[in-house]
């Protein structure tokens, strides 16, 4: 039996090394001062930050991303909290529009991004930054909604109802009550609702006009030209962003019940 969990515990860790030796790459490519993608390391710098920093090309699509990823947010998280309202009491409408939504998932990016793109020639909109916002919040609100659905259990009932019972409205309830209550959850939401739009490419790739977001620009650039240090240098510091943001939103999501945050 020990030497099966001994077996065990060096397959986990093979594929735990698998799965992140990617992400170790990156971070030591990153610092490293020559400009070869090889070993050995001639040394160490940080220098390829300085320049990624200089590059006015990628720092405006990654404003671009972000002025994109807080929209998306901004409009994602309230529809998410409508539609997990809405669904919790179940039935065969909510299944039906469950599912419906539940396509934004299911449905393949790149197919889903032609038919956008199919779909703005049609009705004769011209391509900008804007017009990927709408194929991004199709694409980042099942994962709210599932997220807010998992909190809606029968306690956030009893205590609504129990609210109802003593003379509070449905607006009372929901601000003072079921807002609070499911706070951690929509928090979590919104944070994955950024990381998503942020770094989502195929979606977007077909129906963005102008200059790109950070994706696609990294994309386009590297399908002309090899990549150098400073390509690491972006993704070590998107990669520490990702699990920053990611973690918060795992604290959130395991978050006591009954623990708002406001």
């Amino acid at each position: 039996m020990d030497k099966l969990k001994a077996v065990l515990a060096v397959y986990m860790a093979f594929i735990v090394l698998l799965m992140y030796i990617t992400i170790i790459m990156i971070g030591i490519f990153s610092f490293k001062s020559g400009a070869g993608i090889s070993f050995p390391i001639e040394g160490w710098s940080l220098s390829w930050f300085k320049e990624l920093f200089e590059d006015e090309a990628i720092m405006k699509s990654l404003v671009n991303s972000i002025i994109v990823s807080i929209v998306v947010t901004l409009i994602t998280t309230p529809m998410c909290i409508a539609l997990a309202i809405g669904l919790r009491k179940g039935g065969k409408a909510a299944n039906i529009v469950f599912y419906v939504i539940m396509l934004g998932i299911i449905v393949p990016g790149l197919i889903y991004g032609l038919g956008a793109l199919m779909f703005y020639r049609i009705i004769g909109v011209d391509l900008s930054l804007w017009t990927c916002v709408p194929v991004l919040v199709i694409w980042t609100i099942p994962w709210g909604v599932i997220l807010i659905l998992a909190r809606i259990d029968p306690q956030l009932i009893s205590y609504e109802e129990a609210a109802k019972v003593l003379g509070a409205s449905s607006l009372k309830v929901f601000r003072e009550v079921t807002l609070p209550l499911i706070s951690p959850q929509v928090m979590a939401a919104a944070l994955f609702a950024f990381i998503l739009a942020w770094m989502e490419l195929i979606r977007s790739a077909f129906v963005i006009g102008g200059h790109p977001t950070l994706p696609i620009w990294i994309y386009n650039t590297l399908t002309v030209y090899p990549p150098t240090p400073k390509f690491y240098a972006l993704g070590f510091i998107i990669t520490v962003v990702v699990i920053i943001m990611l973690t918060a939103a795992g604290i959130l999501m395991t978050r006591g019940r009954g623990k708002p945050l406001f």
